[in-house]
């Protein structure tokens, strides 16, 4: 073969190649992030929501667990606890002041085995309530101060994430005495803008490791009994954002996001699972990313119903809704499950709201969002067993 034969023939198989590797490209870029699990979510109760509701004044945050949902209110300095299924109040408690069991400003909320804890860094402490609504007492210390957010371990230490540089995250017993100190386990251009390094909790019942999410999108970050911390990717990568100084409503100058968003808005852990509520580089709400909690490997998302913030108790989904007007709490089932909830909660009868429902006169519409271009249609939900008569 001659030496314009071989050039020829070597040319044709870099082009041959080339497109391969386009298409094999492309292809890869056409796959969708996500798969999204069939999911169709039905209203069981709520309490709160309108205009003339006096019930909450500004919800901060809530847990929940298969005994209570724990709501706190920013507003009226108090902590509200629900009973999950039997959609009454079990008890309320707080007040204004810096006396025992008393707020001045909380900011996070988490479960324990025998109640919840509250973060109060205005009164530099935490407070911790039982199941029945007693205060049990109050744990002070410095670094609750500059705390903006809570774990509790099952071995009763807490994990606070902090504004410290060199303390993104602290283990602490209850008694104040430090177990391990960590700082934020990225690279980042300002490791003194607070901001960047921000983190929310995955909230649930206590066990062996706790669960943060960064709120730019960085990854997860999990902390163990064993003082191990690890990290692992989100499922759709971020850039990094940029922030800006300059002067808000007030006329105080602060730092503003620029550029980027928000990856990561809360979530919840539970049995083998992580759940985090995420946006998507565009800035729009994806739903609830689920990972595997002891390898951090992505497994599906759920569409979720139109609340801000949601917790999982057992079968049931309870979703946050504040508007800056009302604020209240609903309870969602899946379609699939809601008989089998409804009758452990001794109702005969359907709800009357229902998310993917048309719009009937007299009642308000709700609908879940749409998913992201490219995701797989869902399919429909399955059919209703009849519901027994009334008795």
């Amino acid at each position: 073969m001659t030496e314009k034969g071989e050039f020829s023939l070597l040319l044709r198989f870099v082009l041959l190649l080339l497109v391969q590797l386009t298409g094999t490209t492309q292809q890869a870029l056409a796959q969708p992030l996500r798969s999204y699990a069939p999911r169709s979510w039905v209203l069981v109760w709520k309490d709160g929501g309108r205009v003339s509701d006096s019930t909450f004044g500004w919800i901060r945050e809530h847990t929940a667990t298969s005994q209570a949902i724990y709501v706190l209110d920013a507003g009226t300095l108090q902590v509200h606890a629900y009973h999950p299924v039997e959609r009454r109040l079990l008890w309320s408690a707080g007040r204004k002041g810096s006396g025992p069991g008393e707020f001045l400003a909380p900011v996070d909320i988490a479960s324990t085995s025998s109640g919840a804890v509250v973060l109060d860094p205005a009164n530099g402490r935490v407070s911790e309530y039982g199941l029945h609504g007693n205060h049990i007492r109050d744990y002070a210390h410095p670094l609750y101060s500059r705390a903006k957010a809570l774990c509790v371990m099952s071995d009763g230490s807490l994990v606070l994430h902090t504004t410290q540089r060199d303390a993104f995250l602290v283990r602490m017993s209850r008694a104040g005495r430090i177990l391990r100190k960590w700082p934020f386990p990225w690279n980042v251009s300002d490791p003194d803008n607070p901001m960047l390094t921000n983190a929310v909790t995955l909230r649930g019942l206590p066990d062996h490791s706790c669960h943060f999410a960064t709120t730019f999108g960085f990854g997860l970050i999990h902390v163990d009994t064993s003082n191990r911390l690890r990290t692992t990717k989100l499922v759709e990568q971020y850039p990094t954002p940029t922030f800006i100084t300059r002067r808000g409503s007030n006329g105080l100058p602060g730092l503003y996001l620029e550029k980027g968003t928000n990856a990561s808005l809360g979530g919840s852990h539970w049995r083998d699972t992580l759940g985090v509520i995420a946006m998507s580089a565009q800035g729009k709400l994806v739903g609830l990313d689920l990972y595997e909690k002891s390898t951090g490997r992505y497994l599906s998302s759920w569409l979720l119903p139109p609340d801000d913030r949601f917790a999982v108790s057992g079968r049931l989904l309870v979703g946050l809704s504040s508007s800056g007007i009302t604020q209240s709490i609903r309870v969602w089932a899946d379609s699939s499950d809601t008989l089998a909830v409804l009758r452990a909660m001794g109702i005969r009868k359907r709800p009357t709201t229902r998310p993917d429902s048309a719009k009937k006169s007299g009642r308000t519409r709700t609908t879940i969002p749409t998913p992201p271009a490219g995701t797989p249609a869902r399919p429909p939900a399955p059919a209703r067993a009849p519901l027994p008569a009334n008795r």
